[in-house]
Order: C-alpha cells, then structure tokens, then sequence
C-alpha cells in the first residue's frame, strides 16, 4: 500500500525514515534475483558441546565497532569458540552461495568435537592434495605486489619487463648476500630506508620457500602484466 499523498513505502516527507537516500546508487550485482525464505530450513543449529550463547545485547550502536580483539582472547578458548560458532550461524543465511558454504564449513570443524588434523586443512585453506595452501598464495601475492611497485619507479620503470626484472633480482640478491644476515627480524624490526632495500627487507621477510624471487621469465611476465593493465 501507498500512503495517501503516493509516496513509497517507508518514505517519509522529509526523507529522514530512508535507510539509504533515494538518490544514493545501489549495486544490485550483489543481491539475488530473488530471495525465497522456507521456515523449515533455518532450523537452529545444535552447536558443539563447548558453546555458551550469551544474552543478546539490549541495542547495537556503531560506536562500539572498533572492538578490541584482545579482550575475547582474554576470555580463553571456549569464549573465542562459541563467537565463532555464532559467527558461522550467522552467515548459514548469507545471500552469497560461497559464504554459505564457508560457513557450513565452519559449523562442521567447530561440531564434530575437533576430532581432526586442524583447522586449515578442515576449511580448505590447505589442500590435502599438496597444491599451495592460502599462506603460500598469499606471500607469493604479496611478493609480487611488492615487485610490481618497486617496478613502477625509477629507473626500473625506464627499461622493459625482461630487464627490469633481471635488474630486480640482482638487487635482491645482493641485499640478502651483503645486508640480510645483519638486518633481519628479530635484529631489525621495520624495513631500512631507500630502495631497493626497503622492497627486499619485506620481500625475504616473507620466508617464500622456494627462494625470495621467482625466476626472471615469470617476474617479467607479471611486470608486463601490471604495465598492459596501466596501459588499459
């Protein structure tokens, strides 16, 4: 029904009861066609035998958003359990398939007693099958992230990706062979000035398995990666 001067639902003459300004633009790539709820299948889940579900809090104000992490830690593991079984309860209903499934996957490591290796091979985050687990890809991404940018300055930015990242190797090299052993955590705690030393302290920081640059073919392919996508 609309209210009887047609206005929309929810509208208010003055504007203040939208949740969002009608003139505010919204992606709706983010939302289902459509949402189609059945009581049967939100039934509550059981939970694991450690949880403990607090009482509700009376109201919610955004103020109090910059939690302090530490202070569930401080409660010890079956406060950090049960928060994230809620946690997972709660994106059961998500509108995207893939957090669903993630928090499906939750539930079931939190709820079978823990009886299994750990925590990143039961969510997937290690395959069991050997491939790179989310640690790997992550360092490797930030390596690369890390190149690319040292990548963009002078005078790396001057030649092309094949001799750019030869050039970024060898500095690379060198800094680990000559300042590294002296430099690294726990001896030296923040990156030292200038580059290209600043990018290698953070690049060896990250303890990349197979050596901290990858060879000089695919570096330059990510260097002309990132220049065709600057180029677009």
């Amino acid at each position: 029904m609309r209210p009887d001067d047609g206005r929309a639902p929810g509208a208010a003459a003055d504007g203040r009861d939208w949740i969002m300004p009608p003139d505010r633009q919204i992606d709706m790539s983010d939302f289902p066609v459509s949402i189609r709820i059945h009581s049967d299948d939100l039934t509550e889940q059981p939970g694991p035998a450690f949880l403990r579900r607090p009482n509700a809090d009376p109201f919610f104000d955004t103020a109090d958003l910059n939690d302090d992490t530490e202070e569930l830690r401080a409660r010890g593991p079956v406060a950090v359990g049960s928060a994230l079984f809620r946690l997972a309860e709660e994106g059961l209903t998500s509108l995207r398939k893939d957090v669903r499934q993630a928090a499906r996957l939750l539930v079931e490591y939190l709820s079978d007693g823990l009886h299994h290796d750990s925590l990143d091979f039961d969510l997937g985050l290690r395959p069991r099958n050997g491939a790179p687990d989310l640690s790997l890809i992550s360092r490797r991404a930030e390596r690369d992230r890390l190149v690319v940018s040292l990548a963009r300055q002078e005078p790396w930015a001057a030649m092309g990706p094949w001799a750019a990242a030869s050039a970024l190797k060898e500095a690379v090299a060198k800094y680990e062979k000559t300042r590294w052993p002296r430099e690294k955590p726990p001896g030296r705690r923040t990156a030292p000035a200038g580059e290209p030393s600043a990018t290698a302290w953070r690049i060896l920081r990250l303890k990349l398995p197979q050596g901290a640059m990858p060879n000089t073919a695919d570096l330059a392919r990510v260097i002309r990666a990132d220049r065709q996508g600057l180029d677009d």
